[in-house]
């Protein structure tokens, strides 16, 4: 455990930012849908496309600020983190309780080599 005074509330805030953009990403996933189910079930049903066109206006409204609403939160996960690292937090000082995902390094691992069995 690091001797860092502040560790447990970068932690609590760290972990509901984490989840504030997982929350604001689910909101685009869902808008996505809806967008797509209207659009589906109004050709299913032989709409014409004039008949969602409103309904589609205040969904394109609904995903501008689903959009807008992530980039704040993205904005204020990138200010935590600096007012983090300013109370002395660092993937070095927190070792395995660094709570942010890290990359993905893109490296994929080789799987062995299968020899034939005599």
């Amino acid at each position: 455990m690091s001797n860092l005074p502040h560790i447990d509330a970068i932690t609590i805030v760290a972990k509901a930012t984490i989840a504030g953009e997982q929350a604001s990403d689910a909101a685009l996933r869902n808008l996505a849908d809806l967008v797509s189910a209207t659009t589906t079930q109004a050709e299913a049903i032989q709409l014409p496309p004039h008949a969602t066109q409103s309904t589609l206006d205040h969904l394109r409204t609904a995903m501008i600020a689903a959009f807008d609403s992530r980039r704040a939160v993205v904005m204020a996960h990138q200010e935590l983190g600096a007012l983090a690292q300013r109370l002395g937090a660092s993937p070095e000082s927190f070792g395995d309780l660094w709570p942010c995902p890290r990359f993905p390094t893109g490296a994929t691992e080789q799987a062995p080599r299968l020899r034939a069995a005599a």
